[in-house]
């Protein structure tokens, strides 16, 4: 899965930054390590949307939940259970 971020904010402006994780055939597209690479910044209540792609230029907002796993009480992971593989990006926030 590919990630880029956009330029982080100055902390007042936290609520507008946003990491996109790209994914290409994937049926549970995952957000690993989430603790130790962006908890820092999203915090342990982040916002998780999953774009699946219809085409070149069009798409929709998965209407599910993401799951998470926790390890000691800390999220870990993130994903989405799509039951087949679809191309999209995750976008947290």
């Amino acid at each position: 899965m590919n990630q880029t971020t956009e330029p982080r904010p100055k902390p007042q402006c936290a609520a507008f930054a946003k990491t996109i994780f790209e994914f290409t055939q994937e049926a549970t597209p995952t957000i690993s390590n989430y603790d130790s690479q962006h908890a820092n910044f999203y915090g342990q209540y982040p916002d998780v949307k999953c774009i699946i792609k219809t085409g070149a230029t069009s798409g929709y907002q998965l209407q599910q939940m993401p799951q998470f796993n926790y390890i000691n009480g800390r999220i870990d992971s993130i994903y989405f259970d799509m039951g087949g593989a679809e191309d999209g990006f995750l976008v947290l926030s």
